[in-house]
């Protein structure tokens, strides 16, 4: 498992979750889209196992807002489903989540993360 390091880069100008702190501030259940470029910070083994965990660090981070923000949630989405062989129907995720409550024909969908479960 990969961690996360929980430091953010020095430099201002690449830094710019600043941005985000008053909207964060004012809604802070709202979710924000970000992209950010990572590298690993260290490697820690597990002397036991030999186990290998990497703890990545930050290095730029923008928020994305619009049509940059739709299209990096569907680069993220196509990402997700080569990954993990999951695919989740468009919105369905989101709207659960928000207690609207969805019925579809024929498909049970977790309720959680809004994928179609056989």
């Amino acid at each position: 498992m990969t961690k996360l390091s929980a430091s953010l880069p020095n430099n201002s100008d690449e830094n710019g979750l600043d941005s985000l702190n008053a909207p964060m501030v004012r809604n802070p259940t709202d979710e924000h889209l970000v992209i950010a470029v990572l590298d690993c910070k260290t490697v820690t083994t597990d002397i036991d196992t030999g186990f290998e965990i990497a703890t990545a660090r930050i290095l730029r981070i923008e928020p994305l807002q619009g049509r940059e923000a739709e299209t990096a949630e569907q680069l993220m989405q196509d990402a997700m489903e080569r990954r993990t062989g999951v695919k989740k129907l468009d919105g369905f995720a989101k709207l659960l989540r928000d207690g609207t409550g969805l019925v579809v024909d024929g498909m049970n969908i977790d309720i959680e993360t809004g994928e179609v479960e056989d």
